[in-house]
Formats: structure tokens, sequence, C-alpha cells
């Protein structure tokens, strides 16, 4: 069975097959896509690192400063922070 096909319909199918194929599809820029950077980690991971690190260095001046008690609740939400990479990441 032969069909014969005109040029443009030819063109269509060609040009079908080859965004198809993936040669005009660009990758979204997604957070969890490649690491990045000297470290290896992604955007997304380099914010929460960061994120951690701000929690620790607030609990650490706030314990000389006002005491265990006031330095317990940054340090409370580092532990949590902590809980949610570990599960999320």
């Amino acid at each position: 069975m032969s069909q014969s096909y005109d040029p443009e319909q030819i063109e269509r199918i060609r040009s079908t097959r080859q965004v198809l194929a993936g040669d005009e599809v660009e990758p979204l820029a997604d957070p969890w896509a490649r690491p990045t950077g000297p470290l290896g980690l992604t955007s997304l991971q380099l914010q929460y690192v960061s994120a951690v690190l701000i929690l620790l260095v607030i609990g650490a001046i706030l314990i000389p400063v006002a005491g265990i008690g006031v330095a317990s609740v940054p340090l409370f939400i580092l532990g949590l922070a902590l809980l949610a990479g570990w599960l999320f990441f």
C-alpha cells in the first residue's frame, strides 16, 4: 500500500518528527535538576544548607548572650529543619 503525500504534508511530518525527537526542546530550569557549583548541590539544597547554617549561628550566638532558654527556640527549629532535610533530601 503506497500512499502519496504532497510536499506540504511531508514537511509537516518531518517537522513533527524533529519536535518529537527533541531537536528544538530545551529542558526547563528545575531546582531539582542538576547539581552545580563547586559543592555539587542544587540551588534548593544550597538554600537549605544556608538556612540551617544561619539557624546554627543564631543559636550559638544566643547561648552566651541570652541563655539556653532563649537559644532553645532557634535550636529547636534547627532540629526540625535537620529532620525535614533528612526526610526530604
